[in-house]
């Protein structure tokens, strides 16, 4: 018999998240935690306190450390191997090395996770359903695996989300001291992402297209900063040590196969101008850690654990492409940089009309379908009715069942909105302002369309 009931290869935000939920359901967990990598940490503008403290409960967010990391939300994705540096931000816009992930490994071991810190990678291979996990140090039995490595992931298939390419260059500048802890811009070929530490330097990242790298990218660093109307204002000196890291938005094809499940950047490294970094990855973890636990304890089978998974997965990715072309498409540039990004995207700032006549037929909208599909259902998964798209599965809406909601048009291929509300009264489903509500809701997100 294996040790283990999962293994969890990366010690991130995700997989943490993942190992903290499956010790709490009663599995056995090791979490092996690779060398540190360098991590680059984005500032984000949802507050995520509360992401942080259902994901790991007992976690003291009182710490100025978390506390401030948790409110601003943090993305992340992971490039030279060799180095380390982990930033995240603290009272007062300083930075701290430490960072969250260590604080959420100290969290994750105190809670009884079993974690492994190893210097060197690991080894991995299937024999007889077990996947067995050494390194020169140990090795490890489990039916599970958990690959949460990262970006770079060497688990999975590497398939790029856009037609275009985008590499990231890296340095530190060392600051005035009036400096902001945080600054973005947006440049002709490019964009800069920039936090300062506790020892005034500030670390640079320039998000560019490959093709615009020269042999020497020193020169291409130091005419983006000479451009940079922030950097000459708040630069007192240049450092001049880079690094060149690939930054293009991929993800796996299918996150779960074999009994090893991709999780976080490895299942899906998103742009950083256009992620919400934390909540995903911890929203991910969760998600995992049920999605296993209702295989392991016999709740559910391991086709419905596979679509739930993949499906998940695939819906994040059509969101993600979607947003990151919105994101791209709302600089004023009109360069060839920013316009082959934007192309397919652009901000809708237009609300939609809601429907008020209530003699208008109304149908669903094409791109939405009442079906049968796993959801997360406590800690289990189960199938259920549901309201799906390719971007999102909805078994609830303003607290009520999409399929009671929705029921009407099953039989039908359309009806009046006040056949609809008077159904939802007769069902208890939802009357009065609340149904008007969820109404104007389904009318707003292009579910309700005129027939």
């Amino acid at each position: 018999m294996p040790e283990f009931d999962v293994i969890i290869i990366g010690a991130g935000p995700a997989g943490l998240s993942a190992a903290t939920r499956l010790h709490a359901l009663g599995h056995r967990v090791a979490v092996i935690a690779p060398p540190a990598t360098r991590t680059h940490r984005q500032l984000e503008t949802l507050p995520h306190v509360e992401v942080v403290s259902h994901a790991f409960p007992g976690l003291d967010l009182t710490a100025p450390t978390l506390v401030a990391t948790a409110r601003a939300g943090v993305s992340w994705w992971t490039g030279d191997e060799t180095a380390t540096h982990s930033v995240s931000v603290i009272d007062r816009g300083s930075a701290n090395e430490t960072g969250l992930d260590e604080q959420l490994l100290y969290h994750a071991a105190r809670a009884g996770v079993c974690i492994h810190a190893i210097e060197h990678g690991t080894a991995r291979m299937r024999f007889d359903e077990i996947w067995h996990v050494s390194t020169p140090s140990l090795n490890l039995r489990s039916r599970f695996l958990i690959d949460a490595t990262g970006r770079h992931s060497s688990l999975r298939q590497r398939t790029p989300l856009t037609t275009w390419q985008q590499v990231v260059i890296t340095g530190e500048l060392q600051l005035k001291p009036d400096a902001p802890a945080l600054w973005t811009e947006s440049l002709p070929d490019g964009w800069l992402w920039a936090i300062r530490d506790r020892t005034n330097h500030c670390l640079v990242s320039l998000f560019v297209d490959p093709s615009s790298v020269p042999m020497d990218r020193g020169q291409l660093w130091e005419r983006t900063l000479r451009e940079s109307r922030l950097a000459a204002e708040i630069a007192s000196s240049l450092r001049t040590t880079l690094h060149l890291q690939e930054a293009t938005p991929a993800a796996a094809d299918s996150v779960f196969a074999r009994n090893m499940l991709h999780l976080g950047d490895a299942a899906l490294a998103r742009c950083p101008l256009a992620a919400q970094g934390l909540s995903a990855a911890i929203s991910d973890g969760q998600s995992a850690a049920i999605a296993l636990h209702s295989l392991m304890a016999g709740t559910t089978t391991a086709p419905v654990v596979t679509e739930f998974l993949n499906s998940r997965h695939q819906q994040a990715v059509q969101c993600h492409v979607k947003f990151l072309a919105e994101s791209y498409a709302a600089t004023s540039f009109d360069t060839s940089y920013w316009q082959s990004r934007g192309a397919a995207g652009s901000f809708n700032t237009h609300a939609l009309p809601v429907l008020t006549d209530l003699d208008q037929p109304v149908m669903l909208a094409p791109q939405w379908q009442l079906r049968p599909h796993p959801t997360l259902e406590g800690d289990c998964i189960r199938v259920a009715p549901c309201l799906c798209s390719a971007e999102e599965t909805l078994r609830w809406i303003a607290g009520c069942p999409a399929a009671e909601l929705l029921a009407p048009l099953c039989s039908s291929a359309s009806t009046t909105i006040r056949a609809l509300l008077l159904n939802w009264a007769a069902c208890q489903v939802a009357e009065g302002q609340r149904a008007r509500q969820v109404l104007d809701w389904l009318s707003q997100r292009r579910v309700l369309v005129p027939a």
